[in-house]
């Protein structure tokens, strides 16, 4: 059995990795380009989406998934908030049409029909 110290060490160290590896995962994120890859987003405002998303998701328990991708939208790009906003790509109000609501995002055109 180990001792209460070494186990103190061990998670010590294991916190320490943890926030080095965050660090340079922070470092990375940072020099993503703003330019568009494959899509309409760039790197970097797919990781700000993200992040965003489970901001809310977390701030406000009972918001769903397309609306916290929505309001993350909104603050990303609000052009692009527009453009989707009451399309076939409209999460906002049901969650069904995430899928949609992505491809859009990826560079799919919007399908009305």
């Amino acid at each position: 059995m180990q001792s209460k110290e070494t186990m103190k060490k061990i998670g010590l160290d294991a916190y320490t990795a943890l926030g080095k590896s965050h660090q340079a995962l922070e470092e990375h994120i940072a020099k993503l380009e703003d330019t568009i890859k494959n899509g309409r987003l760039s790197d970097k405002e797919w990781v700000t989406l993200v992040r965003k998303m489970v901001k809310f998701t977390h701030k406000y328990e009972d918001m769903r998934a397309g609306q916290a991708y929505m309001n993350a939208l909104y603050e990303v790009s609000p052009k692009l908030y527009n453009e989707i906003t009451g399309t076939s790509a409209d999460c906002f109000y049901v969650d069904f049409k995430l899928h949609k609501f992505m491809q859009y995002l990826n560079g799919a055109e919007l399908d009305e029909n």
